[in-house]
């Protein structure tokens, strides 16, 4: 019997069916999920589907299927209680579309917003068009920097552009692959080689390198690559001085015949290991030259050198200087590109920035005493940390190019004893540092790099917690009787902002707050106004620092205020944020990265707890340009000489983001730590955009961060620009937001000086 209900344009909720309870073969091995039908014999063709949902997940995924199997296809979603979700599907054939929510341990109340519109081949492939030149790289216009012909798909391939708009929704890591990447982004033509080559008068054979190599183990066909590699350099001026630490072997036999006469190249016998370091260090600082170390499998790239001293030429007072590295294999694929962020020192202390390319003004490098044998795997580590001693942050220059490429050794085991050896010369290159520099502080190894904690003095400091609220009782409870049962830090005080509260059982809980507890409640009924409620609260804080506290946060675990403030104490220190998780138990924020989602949004968004993340970011301690207002942690002089949140101009979204931008203009350090973690129940409380009125709010404050810090937006020192702004995951950016190397060679800083 045919539906007439099939020759409807559109479809809303009248025509959802949850058949969560019925007998659904799609349950019987997944009982986190829920079913809903859209209850049509749906024609085949085009269909545009919105979906929204309730409960507390921030972020749920969805597949969406014909009922009784009468197609293969299926679509993935991913679905929000922030927003409206909407995606283009293809019916091939008549049935009923099936839609699947893996729930995991989410209370999903419902869809609450549903819309299905069938729309013709025409629209689904502009609009297909238009998604895949917004958000998925090969289809971005690269500009005139990057001359990619084949960087996209034909556009009249509409096949593979569905395929491609597919995975958009469910293989997003599948979009670049790093290969691709390289051949389009990081392969310098013949042409840009000639036009470093005509380059190299203006470098007036300055600057000079010294390359160290330290040659020991079995005879390995790498060692030629390595040393060829260092051959190949357009920047010509350069010296490889190479340690032999094999027994009786012929120091001429390491090097190429055809290399033989090229007296930049020298080696060294040294049979120990105490020796080598000595010996090549020795000779590396009486060479008067800028330093560096290269593995004897490595391979620089050939431009390495001359972005090096490109560097050197633009920074002149620069003292040391890092890159990124990728790795590459037996079979001479390079993988695995490790895209640092800008000089942090936290995250130096807890991993090493310096891996893969290192470089070292010869006075910086002498004065730190060399490498020290007796650090083993972390000598060169060790000397870098004592080099800090000798310069400052704004001397030291990350370059985000590729300069390096680690070559992936299949005898290397990895063995466990091998890795807590590591660890722990690791860590205790760390612990000298910090005695050196009169800092107080534990450290501890964990399984991605290395833990501070830095004590409380005898007499801790008062910390006001401020709490803006209006009704929401089992949150506001949630929270404040997490902060008070869990807390092992007792020094503070807690201060209830109530924006207006109605609801008889919040305003019941509050006045025992106050009775029970000590707890201000402060009213204020003006329209909602969150950077004015924090400002007004502050001003009757009696703590040396403030922390912002959202009520849907709960604590959990008890020493997150002992290691908040332990970093907050430190005097570089200005504004502290913590990790933080949905109810799932998946990252909520761990730091926010500016310019990401277009404005400002959350790195690692959705991983999971423990996991590392991106060079394992996601739990690592760090220096970044902005954290989250949820849980902010303040000196509370700095909060007023700030003038506090912007309310003017901010009064909802991206005040934080804009306060902690400020505070970092005035010289502290903006630090997140994975070691205090929270859960937010972010979607809990949340208020939609959805009227016109909260939509040109939003708009504004949009364009307030945007004019104002439209630098940072376009480069955030703690992200790479190799890196994608449109996802939270850290995938490639395309094109990468640094100039291309035909650029960089055509703006050769002597040429410009001239």
């Amino acid at each position: 019997m045919f539906d007439f209900n099939a020759l409807r344009l559109t479809w809303g909720m009248p025509f959802l069916v949850d058949r969560s309870d019925a007998a659904s073969p799609a349950l019987a091995d997944r009982p986190g999920s829920r079913v809903y039908w859209v209850n049509v014999q749906l024609l085949p063709g085009w269909y545009m589907i919105e979906l929204r949902v309730t409960g507390l997940a921030a972020q749920l995924r969805a597949r969406l299927r014909l009922a009784g199997g009468a197609s293969s296809a299926t679509f993935a979603m991913e679905l929000s209680a922030r927003q409206v979700s909407k995606r283009l599907i293809h019916l091939p054939v008549r049935g009923k579309i099936e839609i699947e929510i893996d729930c995991g341990d989410q209370a999903v109340d419902r869809i609450d917003a549903f819309r299905l519109v069938r729309v013709t081949t025409r629209f689904a492939h502009s609009r297909i068009m238009t998604k895949l030149c917004a958000l998925h790289p090969r289809y971005k216009p690269c500009g005139d920097d990057y001359d990619l012909t084949d960087a996209g798909h034909d556009r009249a391939d509409m096949a593979q552009a569905w395929r491609d708009y597919c995975c958009l929704f469910d293989e997003s890591e599948l979009l670049v692959g790093y290969p691709d990447w390289v051949r389009h982004f990081d392969t310098p033509s013949s042409d840009t080689y000639s036009v470093m080559q005509d380059n190299l008068h203006y470098f007036n054979g300055s600057p000079l390198f010294a390359i160290g190599m330290e040659v020991s183990g079995a005879t390995s066909p790498h060692w030629e690559t390595a040393i060829r590699s260092i051959a190949a350099q357009i920047y010509p001026h350069w010296q490889l001085l190479i340690v032999d630490r094999r027994s009786g072997s012929d120091r001429t036999a390491l090097i190429p015949k055809d290399l033989l006469a090229d007296t930049r190249i020298r080696v060294i016998s040294s049979t120990s290991s105490a020796e080598a370091h000595s010996t090549l260090d020795g000779a590396l600082a009486e060479s008067g030259r800028w330093i560096m170390f290269v593995g004897q499998h490595d391979i620089l790239p050939r431009h390495g050198l001359y972005v090096v001293a490109d560097a050197i030429k633009r920074y002149p007072d620069v003292d040391l200087i890092y890159a990124d590295e990728d790795s590459i294999g037996i079979d001479g694929v390079r993988h695995d590109p490790r895209f640092k962020s800008n000089w942090s020192e936290d995250l130096m202390l807890s991993s090493d920035l310096f891996t893969g390319l290192g470089v070292y003004r010869p006075e910086v490098f002498a004065s730190s005493g060399g490498r020290d044998y007796r650090h083993g795997v972390a000598s060169r580590y060790d000397m870098t940390l004592r080099c800090l001693a000798y310069t400052g942050p704004d001397r030291i220059l990350h370059i985000p190019r590729v300069l390096y490429h680690v070559r992936v050794q299949p005898e290397a085991t990895g063995e466990p004893e091998a890795q807590h050896d590591a660890r722990e010369a690791s860590r205790m290159a760390v612990v000298r540092h910090l005695s050196r520099t009169g800092v107080r502080a534990t450290v501890s190894s964990t399984e991605h790099g290395r833990h501070i904690r830095y004590p409380l003095p005898e007499q801790a400091p008062l910390v006001t917690l401020v709490i803006p609220t209006r009704n929401g009782f089992a949150l506001l409870s949630r929270c404040v009787d997490s902060i008070i049962e869990k807390t092992r830090y007792r020094a503070f005080e807690i201060i209830v902002v109530d924006n207006g509260s109605d609801d008889p059982e919040t305003l019941d809980y509050m006045e025992r707050l106050s009775i029970n507890h000590g707890v201000r409640i402060l009213r204020d009924d003006r329209p909602f106004n969150y950077s004015a409620l924090n400002n007004r609260a502050v001003e009757l804080a009696q703590g040396e620092f403030v922390a912002l506290v959202n009520n849907d946060v709960e604590i959990i675990d008890g020493d997150w205020l002992d290691e908040v403030i332990g970093h907050a104490l430190r005097p570089e220190v200005g504004v502290v944020g913590v990790k933080l998780l949905y109810s799932n138990g998946t990252v909520q924020h761990a730091g926010v990265i500016v310019g990401l989602s277009g404005c400002a949004d959350h790195v690692h968004r959705g991983l999971g707890r423990d996991e590392p993340g991106y060079l394992a970011r996601a739990v690592t301690t760090q220096s970044m340009s902005a954290v989250t207002g949820a849980c902010l942690v303040v000196r509370r002089s700095l909060y007023r000489q700030l003038g506090g949140l912007n309310e003017r101009d901010l009064a909802v979204a991206f005040n934080d983001v804009d306060f902690c931008l400020r505070a970092r203009q005035a010289g502290y350090t903006v630090l997140w730590t994975p070691h205090a973690v929270l859960y937010h129940h972010e979607s809990a409380t949340r208020g939609r955009d959805d009227t016109e009125e909260k939509m040109a709010r939003a708009t504004r404050e949009i364009e307030y961060m945007r004019d104002h810090w439209h630098d940072l937006i376009a480069n955030d020192p703690a992200y790479n620009p190799n890196l994608s702004l449109d996802r939270f995951d850290c995938q490639l950016a395309w094109p990468p937001r640094v100039a291309s190397l035909r650029r960089l060679a055509l703006d050769v800083p002597g040429a410009v000086a001239s």
